[in-house]
Parts: structure tokens; C-alpha cells; sequence
């Protein structure tokens, strides 16, 4: 197994202090099925409380902008919004593992791309999955104690990977599932992902076939029109017709990335699933703080310390 020690910078928003360190470890994706016998090689940043643990974990996926700062993965820098709750969460006692489904298949980001090569129901669960594996196996992780959260497309991710019926998920889980999941703004419809055309390989998030055993709390801005809010809700409230409890935020007037440190809100263009291509993002400083503040509540009840 291969580790590289990096850093990333400290960020104008976190406290003043030397920048935490992290290790560069690889582990093997579950994507065997989908590459026809050779599984991808995929590697992660790993932070660790100080300390022998064990510790609860908690696993970050990212967006379809990646995991890296604009200048890639050669530049060891995670983008503002992975470093920041990387930084939140060790301070919180929980070991943190962000997998980079992108780089190693050679992709550098997918908003731009309709037909994407890297797709959330289907490689992506596979890294996540294979990630959970790896961490129950180090002696400092408690293994029934894992979590999985994610952004945007890894917000879809996280809703695959926990779905009822996914396919990514391993037959034998000796040391449990994941614990619970967090799913950032995350698109809870499959019409234009790639459930529908591999329908073997893919999960569907449409309300009256998706369902999960996993605790689910979803942080949705209300004035998303990247990936809009009311798929969401339809989600949820077929949960709850159902008898299951999904824990919903809503928060009027947020767009895409409302968490983001210090991002005034703009548009973007030239996304490939946004109406028309442009969708508004930017920080809410009021959703921000709140997720701040309900995030580590959600983990701590379901996965203790």
C-alpha cells in the first residue's frame, strides 16, 4: 500500500495554525465488474485525530469539480470546502478519508460533461464501498462506526451507495455498513444520470423505487438550480409515506455550494446538467453555520466518539 505524506494550506476561515498534514494511501476500487476483471487502484487522503484511537471515521466524497484545487492533483492542495471539513471533523475526533474517484481514470472534472466516464451510480459507489473496507481493516478506525457524506455528485454518490438495492454494495459486510450518510445538495433525481442506461451496474433515485436502511439527513438549498430542491422533496416524503425517516434541511434563498467558504454567489455556465447550462452558486452564511452546527449533532448521535 502505497502513503505520501502532504499538506494542505491553512484557509482564511479556519483558525490561525500550522496546516494539518495528511497521508496519500490507495486501495483498491470495487469496480472490478464494470472494468472487465482489472479493478481501479484509487487513492485517498487520510487525516487522523492525534492520538491511537480507535476513532469513528468518516468518508468525503467530492464534486464533480473534484477533489483538488483547480491546479490538480500534482498541486497536494484539496479544494476550500474538502480541506475546511476535513479540519472540522479531526478536530471533532473522527478519522477522515476523501477517496479521488477522478484522477485515476483519468478524468479531471465532470460538470462540464454530459455522458460522464466517472458516474455516481456506478464507479463512484464502488470507490466508496471500497473505501469503508479499507478503513475497517486499520486498527485505529472503529469499524461499525463509519460514515459516508458528499457534494453535489458526491451527494448523489452517497444516495447510490446507501440505496436498498445497490449493486456496489459488497455481498458480505462482516464489520457492518456504513452507519450513516449526509448527502450536500445532491440531485435526488436519476433522469439524467446513468441509472437508466446500466440499469445491472446502476441505482435508481426516483422516490417510489429508492429506499435505504442507512440513517440519510439531506442539506438542500432551496433555490438550487443546479440541482434543484423538489426531487428532494419528492424523495423524502415517499420515505415518509413508507414509514422511513429521512432528516430533511431545507434552506430558503441557498443555491449550490451554499457551504462554500467565502464564495460570493455567481453563475456558472457550460454545465452539462443545468437547465440551460448556467446554475447559481455561492455561500449562504446562514445555511453554512447551520449545516456547521447540525452535521457534527447528526454524526455524534448515530456514530459516537
Amino acid at each position: 500500500m502505497k502513503r505520501r505524506v502532504a499538506a494542505y494550506a491553512a484557509c482564511a476561515f479556519l483558525a490561525a495554525g500550522p496546516a494539518r498534514a495528511f497521508e496519500t494511501i490507495s486501495f483498491q476500487s470495487l469496480d472490478a465488474d464494470l472494468t472487465g476483471g482489472k479493478a481501479t487502484t484509487i487513492e485517498a487522503a487520510l487525516f487522523k485525530p492525534p492520538g491511537a484511537g480507535p476513532f469513528a471515521a468518516v468518508v468525503l466524497l467530492h464534486g464533480c469539480g473534484g477533489l483538488y484545487h483547480w491546479k490538480g492533483r500534482e498541486s497536494g492542495q484539496l479544494t476550500s470546502r474538502h480541506a475546511e471539513w476535513a479540519e472540522r471533523l479531526v478536530k471533532a475526533g473522527y478519522v477522515v478519508l476523501l477517496p479521488d474517484s477522478f484522477t485515476p481514470r483519468g478524468v479531471h472534472e465532470s460538470c462540464t460533461v454530459k455522458d460522464r466516464p466517472v458516474d455516481s451510480s456506478r464507479e463512484r459507489p464502488r470507490d466508496a464501498y471500497a473505501a469503508l473496507l479499507w478503513l475497517q481493516q486499520q486498527p485505529y478506525v472503529k469499524a461499525d462506526r463509519v460514515a459516508l457524506m458528499g457534494w453535489s455528485n458526491g451527494g448523489g454518490t452517497v444516495l447510490h451507495t446507501i440505496a436498498a438495492e445497490s449493486p456496489a454494495r459488497p455481498a458480505a459486510l462482516d464489520k457492518g455498513d456504513f452507519r450513516a450518510a449526509v448527502a450536500f445538495y445532491p440531485g435526488c433525481s436519476s433522469s439524467s444520470g446513468a441509472a437508466s442506461r446500466h440499469s445491472k451496474n446502476a441505482t435508481s433515485t426516483s422516490s417510489s423505487a429508492w429506499r435505504t436502511d442507512v440513517p440519510l439527513m439531506i442539506m438542500q438549498g432551496e433555490a438550487d438550480d443546479w440541482t434543484p430542491a423538489a426531487p428532494c422533496h419528492d424523495l423524502v416524503a415517499a420515505a415518509a409515506k413508507r414509514g422511513e425517516r429521512i432528516e430533511y434541511h431545507g434552506y430558503p434563498g441557498a443555491y449550490h455550494d451554499f457551504d462554500a467558504p467565502n464564495e460570493p454567489v455567481h453563475t456558472r455556465s457550460g454545465l452539462a446538467r443545468a437547465k440551460g447550462g448556467v446554475a447559481h452558486v455561492g455561500t449562504n452564511p446562514a445555511a453554512r453555520d447551520d449545516a456547521f452546527e447540525r452535521v457534527p449533532v447528526f454524526l455524534g448521535e448515530r456514530l459516537g466518539r
